[in-house]
């Protein structure tokens, strides 16, 4: 059983190191006291399964300071946020300027456990996990390092929600070698969590197949969209196009992801795409198209926008979008489509001239308080949580469903888009 730190127990980094204490010995720390509160309480504060029932088990002590972590581990994973601006989350129009992720916080933690390591004269692992561009580690974190810690870079896939199970059943653990014998320390702890490949590579490689991972996702999401916008115009069945193309395993891709809805969200991937437009510049590449990836996803959340004010203007109803957060299932809203497809509307009802009488609502039932709707609206189910579907419309409202899901409803219309 390996002594293990963790530097970053927020949102991503608490599920992970529950799940890393289940088989380590393991101590945490966070700059946000809360967090300290939360395991003292064995209360999770956000949904996110397993998380509660991994707290209430969990050996795992919160500590104090990061000389107290560094003194307590041989390898300290590093779990901090690397965030973007918020006009780069992918919640508004996208920007003509572009920018890097901020090291801020990762610089601070990995300066911090450097200090402890040198003040207790005690080697370490340190194993960055947070998200950054090709480059950042010899760029940012290198010159904060000294001989009392071996770098490796290994991030993990997980998606917020679900990024417990994520983390337990990977396709595969990627580890950045720096320092063998810590490359060699990161597969021993690995070997006792899963039995998933270790796939090990340059730190600088690591570092690019993590964005790409992500980027490859926002393109899958991008291509089954514009599937079903073309289906839309056809009358053909969009559902049917990609579990066909499901199937095709050797030449194409695997069935995640290939789903028609709305474009892809969350903390990672739109910021990531961002990100790598803006490095697309800064390297003077031919063509930017992790940009372009952004523009299309903005472009089909127009398309939707567009589809819902058919039946406003046809109907003279109001908006109700169903969904903040950014997947089903979740009440994380960061980077959210639904969020993306609000503001449009937003736009719609401010720039066409006599539409700003029209009302907008936007509810969720995991980050609102419960709510029934009385009077009949266009109702637009923008994240696919599974309580939609069994909801009671009003008569004379019109639900379009990007999804596929929403069954026939005696006296309202349900337009199920891309699905004839």
């Amino acid at each position: 059983m390996a002594r293990i730190s963790v530097i970053g127990i927020g949102k991503l980094g608490a599920p992970l190191a529950l799940s890393i204490a289940r088989h380590h010995d393991v101590v945490g720390f966070d700059v946000n006291p809360e967090m300290a509160a939360v395991f003292a309480l064995k209360k999770y504060p956000h949904r996110e399964l397993r998380a509660q029932e991994y707290l209430e088990q969990t050996t795992m002590r919160v500590v104090g300071s990061v000389d107290e972590a560094v003194a307590h581990g041989d390898v300290v994973f590093v779990i901090v946020q690397t965030p973007h601006r918020p006009e780069f989350e992918g919640v508004t129009r996208l920007p003509v300027e572009r920018a890097d992720f901020d090291y801020t916080y990762l610089r601070s933690a990995v300066e911090a456990v450097a200090a402890a390591a040198a003040k207790l004269q005690k080697r370490i692992a340190l194993v960055v996990m947070s998200t950054v561009l090709p480059g950042t580690m010899d760029r940012e974190i290198r010159p904060l390092l000294n001989e009392y810690t071996a770098l490796v870079y290994s991030p993990a896939f997980p998606a917020m929600g679900t990024a417990i199970i994520d983390y337990e059943n990977p396709e595969f653990v990627l580890v950045g070698v720096d320092d063998r014998d810590a490359a060699d320390l990161l597969r021993s702890i690995y070997a006792k969590m899963n039995s998933a490949p270790i796939v090990e590579m340059s730190v600088r490689s690591a570092e690019a197949t993590k964005v790409f991972y992500n980027s490859f996702i926002s393109a899958k999401i991008a291509l089954a969209n514009a599937w079903m916008e073309v289906c839309e115009h056809l009358g053909a069945n969009c559902d049917d196009v990609t579990r066909a193309l499901s199937l095709a395993k050797d030449r194409v891709v695997s069935p995640k992801y290939l789903k028609a809805g709305m474009g892809d969200g969350g903390a990672c991937h739109p910021r990531d795409g961002i990100a790598l437009s803006w490095l697309s510049r800064e390297l003077g590449m031919g063509y930017d198209l992790f940009g372009d990836l952004m523009r299309i996803r903005e472009k089909q959340a127009d398309w939707l926008a567009d589809v819902c004010w058919e039946h406003v203007t046809r109907r003279g109803l109001d908006v109700v979008i169903l969904g903040k957060a950014y997947k089903a299932g979740t009440n994380l809203t960061v980077g959210s489509c639904a969020t993306l497809l609000r503001n449009i509307l937003d736009e719609r009802r401010t720039d066409r001239l006599g539409m700003k009488q029209v009302g907008i609502d936007h509810y969720d039932p995991h980050v609102d308080p419960p709510r029934t709707f009385l009077m009949p609206a266009v109702f637009i189910v923008a994240t696919d949580h599974s309580e939609f579907y069994g909801m009671t419309f009003p008569v004379g409202s019109v639900v379009v469903d990007p999804w596929g899901r929403m069954a026939d409803r005696e006296g309202v219309e349900v337009v199920r888009v891309g699905r004839r």
